[in-house]
């Protein structure tokens, strides 16, 4: 039995690996950015700028559930459930490795070749 499951493992690799690598290789092999590895304030950054975007297409379920929790302290739990899961459902939705990735490109495109 042990051995079907490793078979299985070997058989169905995870696509959140695959995609993590393709986009590392993406980056790292940019002739373009000559930038491979972000340090651990500039991640942040792009962190920051990850959330920003996130919250802005999931601004209407966002604007929903504040909507909801205003002038609430404890019946938040049960008043606002529905829209913080439809709030929390948007975000998992484009919180995605490739977003973070596109993200990730755009703030070492921005820093290489800044706007004047």
């Amino acid at each position: 039995m042990e051995s079907n499951v490793n078979s299985n493992l070997n058989q169905q690799p995870n696509q959140e690996v695959r995609d993590d690598n393709k986009a590392s290789q993406q980056l790292n092999g940019s002739k373009q950015l000559g930038h491979s590895v972000l340090s651990r304030r500039q991640d942040q950054q792009v962190r920051a700028l990850q959330v920003k975007e996130m919250m802005k297409l999931c601004d209407e379920y966002v604007k929903e559930f504040v909507e909801c929790s205003r002038d609430r302290t404890i019946s938040i739990v049960w008043a606002c459930k529905d829209k913080k899961k439809q709030m929390m459902d948007c975000l998992r939705k484009v919180e995605t490795l490739d977003n973070l990735d596109k993200v990730k490109f755009r703030y070492l495109e921005n820093r290489e070749n800044p706007k004047e």
